[in-house]
C-alpha cells in the first residue's frame, strides 16, 4: 500500500533494457507538476542510457572500446564518475566485479588509465560492459532531481534496481527466485535502495538482494556477494554500508521462500 498522500502519481517508460517506473507522492504538488518531474526523471534516464551503452557506437563506452589502446578518450564526468567506481570495485572485491570480465581472459592485465577529470584511455584492447552497474547509476540520477524537495517522496523502479527518496516509506515485496507468484515482504523503506539478481544453483534458485545508500552500489554488489567468501563479503558490505537479503525455496520446506539476511 502507497503512503497516503493528496496527490499520487506512477508512470512507465521503456529505457535500460527494462520498464523504468516512477512514483510519486506529494502534498503539495499538483498531478502536472508531478508528470512534469516524472518527465524529467526519465530523460536523465535516457541521458545516462546514451553516455553508457555498450551497444550504441554514439556512446561514451563504444568510443572508448573502439579507440586505440592507450589513445585518450573524452567523455562525461558521468562516465568518469562510473569507470572510477568499477575500478576501485575490481580491486576491492578481489576480482569478483569487473567491468571488462568479456574480455579479462584474453587480456588479463587491462587497466584504466584516467586523464584528468574527463579522458579515459584502456591499456590493452578490452571492452567495457557497464551493464552490471549503469542501470543503478541512471536511477541514482534521475533521484537527484527530487533531494532538495521535502514534499515529494518516492520510488523509481528499473526492472529490480530501485531507490526510495523522500520522507515517505513505501513497502517492498522481492519476488521468489523461482518465479512461482509468490512474494517476501521485506517491509517498508525510505531513503535507500535496493538491487536484486537471480542466481541458478544446482539444488534451487536464488536471490540476493543489496540495500545501500546509493543503486549504484546495491546494482554492482549484486553481482559480488554471491561468489565471495563469508569474510571478504561482510568486510566489502562494510565498507559500503550496505547489507544483503538471501532468498531461496527449498523442497524440504514444501518449497517454502526462505530468506536469510546479513
Amino acid at each position: 500500500m502507497l503512503p497516503k498522500s493528496k496527490t499520487v502519481l506512477k508512470r512507465a517508460k521503456p529505457l535500460l533494457g527494462t520498464f523504468v517506473e516512477v512514483t510519486l507522492c506529494s502534498d503539495l504538488a499538483t498531478e502536472k507538476e508531478l508528470s512534469e518531474l516524472a518527465a524529467s526523471c526519465f530523460r536523465r534516464v535516457a541521458e545516462i542510457q546514451a553516455k553508457m551503452s555498450f551497444f550504441d557506437a554514439r556512446s561514451d563506452i563504444s568510443r572508448i572500446n573502439c579507440a586505440r589502446p592507450g589513445s585518450a578518450t573524452s567523455v562525461s564526468r558521468d562516465t568518469v564518475t562510473v569507470l572510477r567506481f568499477a575500478d576501485a570495485l575490481y580491486r576491492e572485491s578481489h576480482g569478483a566485479f569487473d567491468s571488462l570480465y568479456m574480455t579479462r581472459k584474453q587480456f588479463p592485465e587491462a587497466a584504466f588509465n584516467f586523464i584528468g577529470e574527463d579522458a579515459v584511455s584502456l591499456s590493452h584492447a578490452a571492452k567495457i560492459d557497464l551493464g552490471g552497474i549503469a542501470k543503478g547509476f541512471a536511477v541514482d540520477h534521475a533521484a537527484e532531481i527530487f533531494k532538495d524537495n521535502e514534499d515529494i517522496s518516492g520510488v523509481i523502479n528499473a526492472g529490480g534496481d530501485i531507490r526510495f527518496f523522500g520522507a515517505r516509506a513505501f513497502p517492498l515485496h522481492l519476488r521468489s527466485p523461482k518465479e512461482d507468484g509468490s512474494y517476501f515482504d521485506s517491509g517498508m523503506h525510505s531513503n535507500c535502495a535496493v538491487a536484486t539478481s537471480v542466481f541458478n544453483r544446482d539444488v534451487a534458485p536464488q536471490s540476493i538482494s543489496v540495500f545501500a545508500r546509493s543503486c549504484m552500489v546495491a546494482d554492482a554488489l549484486t553481482k559480488v556477494v554471491f561468489g565471495m567468501t563469508a569474510s571478504n563479503r561482510e568486510s566489502l558490505l562494510t565498507r559500503y554500508g550496505a547489507r544483503y537479503l538471501s532468498l531461496e525455496t527449498h523442497s524440504t520446506h514444501s518449497d517454502q521462500l526462505v530468506a536469510y539476511e546479513s
